[in-house]
């Protein structure tokens, strides 16, 4: 199985989730969700929201080939690999008014 990975934003995320509605619906369907975070240094830190997978990158396509290193690291063994991985970015911004 591939491992599929795509932000809310990707423009073929409709594609992405007709190909895994077969896998849905005979229950063998696995998505994990990452937290992702932009830290104040520019970087980014991604948490897995259902297993204890963590990583970091300096920017957005290094963080999205750790998250997959870092998957294929924690299944390397398991044959219950996720058919994707959806990473959920979190912006906090404060905005001041006078």
């Amino acid at each position: 199985m591939t491992l599929v990975i795509y932000t809310e934003t990707s423009s073929v995320f409709e594609n992405l989730m007709i190909v895994s509605i077969r896998e849905k619906m005979e229950g063998t369907y696995m998505e994990l969700v990452f937290e992702i975070t932009q830290e104040d240094d520019g970087g980014y830190t991604a948490e897995c929201l259902s297993e204890d997978i963590f990583t970091q990158a300096d920017n957005w396509s290094e963080l999205r080939k750790n998250v997959q290193e870092a998957v294929d690291a924690y299944y390397f063994d398991s044959k219950d690999h996720p058919a994707s991985v959806r990473l959920h970015l979190i912006r906090d911004e404060v905005v001041f008014c006078s």
